[in-house]
């Protein structure tokens, strides 16, 4: 049987990994609108 300790370990691991998910998601998606307007400059 898992410990609480265990138990909020695993829970924070899968928190930061959800976090992490949508930082990923949210960035990509900014950077697909911002794309039509960098090309010109870049």
């Amino acid at each position: 049987m898992p410990s609480a300790e265990d138990h909020a370990s695993l829970r924070r691991a899968l928190e930061i990994s959800l976090r992490l998910g949508l930082v990923a998601l949210i960035a990509t998606w900014c950077f697909q609108i911002a794309r039509p307007f960098l090309r010109p400059i870049a």
